[in-house]
């Protein structure tokens, strides 16, 4: 059989940190447990709250007495319960659509109309 192309047949960084954060059913899970998973987590991260819409805490704390600093990741809700997508950004704000009624007042050039 030759070989070719398959749709994603191996786990990858950012499936194994997603399996292991959905475990934790929205318990903290501690950063020494999610790097041997992927060299680069925060990364990896980064791409579970940003392109998969996932909401992920985190915490730190010192350590009082080593001054080590330790951290904690977690998704607070159940698989059962997804995180829904970030909300998409506002088009304007409302200074911004006062800014620019302003420039068509100021600019007409600008907006192709003519007064």
């Amino acid at each position: 059989m030759a070989s070719g192309y398959h749709t994603r047949q191996r786990e990858t960084q950012r499936d194994r940190i997603l399996r292991l954060l959905l475990s934790a059913k929205g318990q903290w899970v501690p950063l020494w447990q999610i790097v041997p998973l992927a060299a680069q987590y925060s990364a990896r991260l980064h791409e579970l709250r940003h392109h998969d819409g996932y909401l992920i805490e985190n915490k730190t704390e010192i350590d009082p007495k080593s001054g080590q600093r330790h951290s904690w990741f977690r998704i607070p809700t159940t698989p059962d319960e997804p995180t829904p997508p970030p909300a998409p950004p506002q088009s304007e704000s409302p200074f911004q659509r006062s800014h620019a009624k302003d420039l068509e007042r100021e600019a007409p050039l600008f907006t192709g109309r003519v007064r």
